[in-house]
């Protein structure tokens, strides 16, 4: 059986996009939104975790008690570990609330651009 280095595990398990997003491709929770959904979910050192979280661990290092992997990109599937960084809770839940607002303020736009062509 052939070792495989665990960098290689989860760019195996991505698909990449052009904005450099890595976006698991394995399972993904479909629970709403503010109930864990859109994280992936995986068995990291014998306990189950999320795929972002699991690749800062392994990209970067170890996680200290207290803090959340914010992903910058805004994206919950992505595991770029460019694409996140360690935040307090507060700042997280801060953090959380300006994507949730820029995602939809992106979505007006792109319906008011389809409205105009047709």
């Amino acid at each position: 059986m052939k070792l495989v280095k665990n960098e290689d595990y989860i760019i195996a398990r991505c698909r990449l996009v052009k904005n450099g997003c890595w976006l698991w491709r394995l399972s993904v929770s479909k629970r709403p939104r503010g109930y864990g959904g859109g994280y992936g979910h995986v068995s990291y050192k014998g306990k189950q975790t999320s795929p972002h979280r699991m690749a800062y661990q392994i990209f970067v290092g170890e996680i200290p008690r207290g803090l959340d992997v914010h992903h910058i990109c805004v994206n919950k599937a992505c595991v770029n570990p460019f694409h996140l960084r360690l935040v307090t809770r507060k700042e997280h839940a801060f953090l959380d609330d300006i994507g949730a607002k820029r995602k939809a303020a992106h979505r007006r736009k792109a319906a008011l651009y389809m409205q105009r062509k047709l």
